[in-house]
């Protein structure tokens, strides 16, 4: 982390930071790809193109494949894509070990709690809802036209907002370039994590810092300052 280390907030990113939702995310997208007439694609290779929304995610798998169809054919599996994500958000999903633990102590402790995500709105509602239900989030947001995407501060500024404290008293825990680049933006602490869906390889090439491996890792340093 950087900054005062003086933690009133912590913004958690969703996918690859609390909770392991690649099997889900992996089944959505191939939901695509094979009506697409494509043969489904693994779920390493699939969470590569993660982060920045499933939109991005499944345009780019289809022109690495080399698909011809129109922008309307695209937005229509799309569409699809989201309906098989819409009935299934985290059948298949499980919060890494650690992470309840460490919320609770947060509660106790009076921090305040939030989460940003690129995913649809509508489903990192439902997710959260269902799965992080007992904890009180006082900010929950996922991608919607009414506001930019990660990196994009405002989100995460307007977090700190709701919360009554400055920025450099906020920090972020995410697991991509993405999460690390809104916290820069935003004048925001940072903890990028390794376990999640970018490789620790890949972060530090990405320049992401401080990295955390473990959850009782990010504990023990969040603890600290809070």
């Amino acid at each position: 982390m950087v900054g005062e280390k003086n933690i009133k907030a912590i913004l958690f990113d969703l996918d690859g930071t609390l909770l392991n939702t690649k099997a889900d995310i992996t089944y959505a997208i191939n939901s695509a790809v094979i009506k697409a007439n494509f043969e489904e694609i693994s779920e390493e290779l699939c969470i590569s193109y993660v982060g920045r929304g499933l939109y991005k995610a499944l345009l780019d798998i289809l022109t690495d494949k080399g698909y011809r169809g129109s922008e309307e054919d695209i937005k229509e599996l799309y569409e699809g894509l989201l309906y098989t994500y819409r009935t299934n958000p985290y059948q298949r999903s499980t919060v890494y070990e650690g992470i309840s633990e460490l919320l609770e102590k947060l509660v106790v402790r009076n921090v305040g709690l939030g989460i940003l995500s690129n995913k649809e709105d509508v489903i990192t509602q439902v997710i959260v809802e269902h799965v992080f239900k007992d904890f009180p989030f006082s900010f929950i947001r996922g991608s919607d036209t009414s506001y930019p995407p990660k990196p994009n501060p405002y989100s995460a500024l307007e977090f700190a907002s709701l919360c009554g404290c400055k920025a450099e008293n906020v920090l972020v825990v995410g697991d991509t370039l993405v999460d690390y680049k809104t916290a820069v933006a935003a004048n925001m602490q940072r903890a990028i994590v390794t376990w999640g869906f970018r490789t620790k390889e890949e972060l530090i090439e990405a320049g992401c810092s401080p990295l955390y491996d473990t959850v009782e890792q990010l504990e023990q340093e969040v603890l600290r300052w809070v």
